[in-house]
């Protein structure tokens, strides 16, 4: 199957909307595997008929017309009728009949990122993509791309806007890229409006501000989040809503943002919570969510209760406002006792004793990680079966020769495979002139260093 798309694919500038028609083998290659290559497939109804469908566009004579570069290209572009796919037409007017002559088909899928683009931007992506792949034909000569969407609204200093061999155009008429128009296309509409409608779940003017904050800290050895919702008042803020989030969950979950499917076509995490959140946020007339910077020490209303709905996140999760929590010290004579327990019958290294101690026992002790390396040093079970680092030595200096042949480094060297029955290498360096002198041997002792001296 890979190979025949493979063939199908080199022609598949004369077959019409050749994207979406691949589309259900490319779904079967998909589900089966692209790295089994001798796996047998599981064929569907529209992987067959897509089958044959290109199989029967292959064995057509396309009618499609030579470029002529003393005339303008024509490029039609749609991207809505086809949902995943920008398939697009390039045409000149030739002459022949009353419309202008196909010259070359041209189609693409979207990616997951693209197709989670609001509609109008989609189609400036599509429109990119055809003229990237007609640009091949076109070669620089002038080419009007003709699309339902008004992009040159949406683009200032646009890259497509930057050739200049480009005209960006409305389509007013039916668009050859699509079989079939719909009563969607080419209705007259705003595509900033429509882009800002897009990404925005809703619009209105709010009366009423919320300020919500989270907050997640390790206890021991577990993590503890909550989050909190306050309300402005004359006499200050009220807690409307505080509560502790069950684990596993972090102070993230607590400030939910709204998320899209991830480019790997998978659920974001949190899924359930933002849905439940978008739900929540269609009840009031009118809601608009700011995110605002955190922890400033200014007096301005939005840091006073942001401060407020931190706060009351801390508060609900019973820990005090510190950057630590409190430890209890040991003294040093048992804080060895208690190295000696954490590194216990499994010998656990000096990072997970020190985290042991810590965040499993919840005590703190005075030149702790001296006592663990103490303790370690002197176990052992470590000693015989740890290799550790021996002395470093300090770098030295060796007093240069006063002159050539004075001082010989002689060794030999195993070269492990013979070759003619000689193993091993005699080298002799001149540590004056680091002249090498390298002799292949069969044996070494110190006959054959007399004799070579």
């Amino acid at each position: 199957m890979m190979t025949f798309l493979g063939i199908a694919g080199y022609s598949s500038a004369w077959v019409e909307d050749y994207a979406k028609l691949s589309g259900p083998l490319r779904t079967m290659i998909k589900e089966t595997g692209s790295g089994q290559l001798h796996c047998n497939l599981t064929w569907t109804q529209d992987g067959h008929m897509a089958f044959e469908t290109i199989q029967q566009r292959l064995q057509e004579a396309p009618a499609l017309a030579f470029p002529d570069y003393s005339k303008n290209f024509v490029l039609y572009v749609s991207t809505s009728t086809r949902g995943k796919f920008a398939c697009a037409v390039l045409c000149q007017p030739t002459g022949v009949g009353m419309s202008p002559q196909p010259v070359s088909y041209y189609s693409t899928a979207f990616s997951e990122v693209e197709l989670g683009l609001p509609l109008c931007y989609r189609a400036l992506v599509g429109v990119n993509l055809m003229y990237e792949k007609a640009s091949s034909i076109t070669m620089g000569y002038p080419v009007t791309i003709l699309t339902h969407h008004s992009l040159r609204n949406l683009l200032n200093r646009g890259r497509l806007l930057e050739q200049e061999d480009v005209t960006l155009a409305r389509c007013n008429t039916v668009n050859p890229a699509e079989t079939l128009p719909t009563l969607e296309d080419g209705e007259p509409h705003d595509c900033v409006q429509e882009a800002e409608r897009y990404s925005k779940l809703r619009s209105g003017d709010a009366d009423l501000e919320l300020w919500t904050d989270g907050s997640c800290y390790w206890i021991g050895d577990r993590l503890s989040a909550g989050y909190a919702v306050v309300r402005a008042q004359d006499t200050g803020f009220v807690v409307e809503k505080a509560e502790v989030i069950p684990q596993p969950a972090s102070a993230q979950l607590a400030e939910l943002g709204r998320g899209f499917i991830k480019t790997d076509d998978s659920p974001i995490q949190h899924h359930a919570q933002i849905v439940k959140l978008l739900r929540a946020m269609m009840k009031p007339k009118g809601i608009a969510i700011a995110k605002c910077a955190a922890h400033k020490s200014d007096m301005s209303r939005v840091t006073q209760g942001n401060r407020a709905a931190d706060e009351a996140a801390k508060a609900v999760t019973e820990l005090e406002d510190k950057i630590t929590i409190k430890d209890i010290i040991l003294m040093q004579e048992e804080a060895g006792l208690l190295v000696q327990e954490a590194h216990g019958r499994a010998h656990v290294a000096r990072g997970e004793v020190r985290r042991k101690i810590i965040k499993e026992y919840g005590f703190w002790a005075p030149f702790l990680l001296e006592q663990i390396d103490h303790v370690i040093g002197r176990c052992t079970i470590c000693l015989k079966n740890n290799v550790r680092r021996g002395v470093v030595t300090p770098p030295g200096h060796i007093p240069t020769p006063r002159g050539p042949m004075r001082e010989l480094v002689i060794d030999y060297v195993d070269m492990i495979t013979p070759v003619e029955g000689k193993r091993y290498m005699l080298v002799v360096v001149d540590r004056f002139s680091r002249w090498v002198e390298a002799c292949p041997t069969k044996r070494k002792d110190a006959q054959l260093v007399a004799r070579f001296l």
